[in-house]
């Protein structure tokens, strides 16, 4: 049924509500029409009580109605509200050649080192030759607030194989550098040293391969505190699964193949 249909129905109802039924007990009640206790004044009159009532109910439903929608204006406005406020960021692949990002690396790294692995840049932004291998990604910041502080508060690694089996790495300990700040759409790097290919050392080589335990994979899963600009703490857990790709020196560019934002919360 159209608008219009609608609209033509509720005049006839209101008109017949109005107008017609009072006539028709205006009429009923003529010389030679109903003998009742009641007389047609009374039930005029509490007909128009009841239409009373009804008027009351409707506009009461309207309000509520009204109120309704005030609500979930409200709440989604709220919502929006939140997601612009709400910090988010990805993980990527370093698209760049390493050779020629190692002088941004010193002043734009955020550095985690694993279960007691180390590097550092010398005042070249070279890597030190001592240092662990480093796995690097890209951090970008992409919400729409810009993160005041961010950093790491739990890293876990798994190595993932052909035959869908994983063999976790025990993660004692680990460092990480100082909270730093991302602004809107900025990006900063990533460096992970201390990442294991683990294997099932219970088996030997031609056992693994026939097994299916190789073309191995890396799983980090990372969660993340964000302080967004106006001081409201979140956190993030991102899956992030890649492959070893690129390598100059002891730096590798991993080539990511999967990835997912596993969970944010305000706290």
């Amino acid at each position: 049924m159209n608008k219009k249909i609608k609209y033509i129905v509720a005049i006839i109802i209101i008109i017949t509500l109005i107008f017609i039924i009072p006539v028709v007990i205006n009429e009923s009640y003529k010389i030679g029409g109903y003998t009742t206790l009641w007389g047609a004044e009374d039930v005029l009159m509490f007909y128009g009580t009841i239409l009373s009532f009804l008027g009351t109910s409707i506009l009461g439903v309207i309000a509520i109605k009204q109120s309704s929608l005030a609500n979930d204006l409200a709440k989604r406005m709220l919502e929006k509200e939140e997601s612009d406020n709400m910090p988010l960021v990805d993980v990527t692949n370093v698209n760049k050649d390493l050779d020629s990002i190692l002088s941004e690396l010193l002043a734009r790294i955020y550095k985690v080192q694993i279960n007691s692995s180390f590097f550092y840049f010398k005042t070249n932004n070279q890597l030190s030759d001592d240092s662990d291998y480093v796995d690097l990604f890209v951090i970008r910041n992409v919400s729409n607030t810009n993160i005041i502080s961010f950093r790491i508060i739990k890293i876990e690694q798994s190595t993932l194989f052909l035959n869908g089996k994983r063999i976790k790495t025990n993660i004692k300990e680990y460092e990480t550098s100082l909270p730093i700040t991302i602004m809107k759409s900025e990006t900063h790097y990533l460096g992970i040293s201390g990442i294991e290919t683990n294997k099932p050392e219970e088996l030997s080589q031609d056992e693994r391969f026939e097994q299916g335990y190789y073309q191995e994979q890396t799983e980090i899963v990372l969660t993340l505190e964000l302080i967004n600009d106006k001081g409201i703490k979140y956190n993030e857990t991102i899956k992030v699964v890649f492959s070893n790709w690129l390598r100059s020196g002891n730096i590798t560019s991993p080539l990511i193949t999967e990835k997912e934002i596993v969970e944010i919360k305000k706290l």
